[in-house]
């Protein structure tokens, strides 16, 4: 964040942090606010050191291991006049927001009921929890670290949660806590939810919510789905065009198509030049996995770069010399991704006309590079499995992978 100054942090091991005192780091710094993440018993202390400063905390949750710790660390910023904010990030995640924005605008109609389905395989054996040995310990485990996930989703998407029945039971014996758990929620609107949690299984391919996520309207459903993309491996090179395609659609609420274009094989461009970048990447162990990483040059200026980088990048913000929203704009991609992929998955004919029509450097001469190789030529286009086309002296080629130039004319 281009506003935001970390100016220390505290840790006990002196080469991970500007100090190894709490209470001497926020008298030397004085910081608008302290982000407590800390493991749980800590809390209490930390955060009553710094409201009785005056100082502003965001902790992490779980809040506390004990009821009447949380009312204390509640008590003591309501005594200091301070704010105490509980952080929970999960209500943040795109596809989270997604789903709320599709609620609001009644896609679905009323929700009749929800299920989250949360699965990790990390909870298995004597060595469970690898990356955190210490939940072992822990006397509550599941609902209390990763149950709280969903439980405040479920209040972000349908109101605050009126009642809660809970069946937990412990299915590792070496660890102390809870690892499998049955939540029935109910809101004040009448709504009812199933939350389903345990740590012994990934779903395949296993995903950034942790599991899944349906909520059913009349006739109609919202998923947040840890399932396969439904595209064929040898068809996953085109998946870069695809959510370029995908990108355009979403920018095209905000600025006319006619302006859009896509630079094989993974670029977005604006006016000729470019406003968005797409890296899609798998990993050999697991080839069901795809990473698709997308960049939107939203509210980044561009006026005051140097001259070569103006060339040939541009934002929204320079193009419509006013703020763009950038939830907006995510939104935006994120109802329009899965539909490109849906329809790429269902064989339709117009996606590779629309990536032949869109490309900008269809007729123009270009160097395109693959590791030692340079083929120079003019550009003929896309073909309908996503290669790019090259007139050279030795005939028309066909590359799928490579770095492609411009080239003076």
């Amino acid at each position: 964040m281009p506003d935001v100054t970390m100016v220390g942090t505290c840790d006990a091991d002196p080469t991970k942090g500007t100090h190894t005192q709490l209470d001497q780091m926020l008298d030397e710094l004085r910081p608008d606010f302290l982000d407590v993440a800390t493991r749980p018993e800590l809390h209490l202390e930390m955060v009553q050191m710094a409201v009785e400063r005056g100082i502003p905390v965001i902790c992490q949750k779980p809040l506390a291991p004990r009821w009447d710790d949380a009312v204390r660390m509640v008590t003591a910023a309501e005594a200091a006049g301070v704010p105490l904010v509980i952080h929970e990030n999960w209500r943040w995640q795109p596809w989270y927001r997604a789903v709320a924005a599709e609620l609001q605008k009644g896609l679905i109609g009323e929700p009749v009921t929800y299920t989250f389905r949360i699965r990790k395989f990390d909870g298995d054996g004597p060595e469970a929890y690898a990356a955190q040995p210490y939940f072992r310990g822990y006397e509550r485990l599941l609902l209390y670290e990763t149950l709280v996930h969903p439980l405040d989703t479920a209040r972000f998407l349908f109101g605050e949660i009126s009642g809660v029945y809970a069946q937990a039971r412990q299915v590792n014996p070496v660890i102390v806590g809870e690892d499998q758990v049955l939540l029935v929620t109910s809101h004040g609107s009448g709504l009812g939810g199933l939350i389903d949690g345990h740590r012994f299984l990934d779903l395949r391919p296993d995903s950034p919510p942790l599991g899944d996520f349906t909520v059913d309207g009349v006739g109609a459903s919202l998923v947040v789905d840890a399932g396969t993309l439904g595209i064929a491996a040898e068809c996953r090179p085109q998946l870069s065009l695809l959510t370029g395609l995908a990108v355009i659609d979403a920018l095209k609420l905000f600025v006319p198509e006619t302006l859009l274009g896509l630079k094989w094989p993974n670029d977005v461009w604006l006016r000729g030049r470019k406003v968005c970048g797409i890296l899609v990447e798998t990993a050999s162990q697991r080839p069901e996995r795809v990473v698709i990483g997308v960049g939107i040059n939203v509210g980044n200026s561009f006026r005051t770069a140097p001259p070569d980088i103006r060339q040939i990048a541009t934002s929204l913000v320079d193009e419509l010399e006013t703020a763009v929203s950038a939830p907006a704009v995510l939104l935006a991609f994120l109802s329009a991704w899965p539909a490109t992929v849906r329809a790429f998955a269902d064989d339709d004919l117009h996606l590779p006309n629309r990536w032949q029509r869109h490309c900008v450097l269809t007729i123009r001469a270009i160097r395109l590079t693959a590791g030692n190789a340079v083929t120079e030529g003019r550009c003929a286009g896309i073909d309908e499995r996503g290669a790019l086309q090259i007139d050279t002296l030795r005939g028309r080629e066909r590359h799928i992978a490579g770095t492609v130039r411009l080239l003076a004319e």
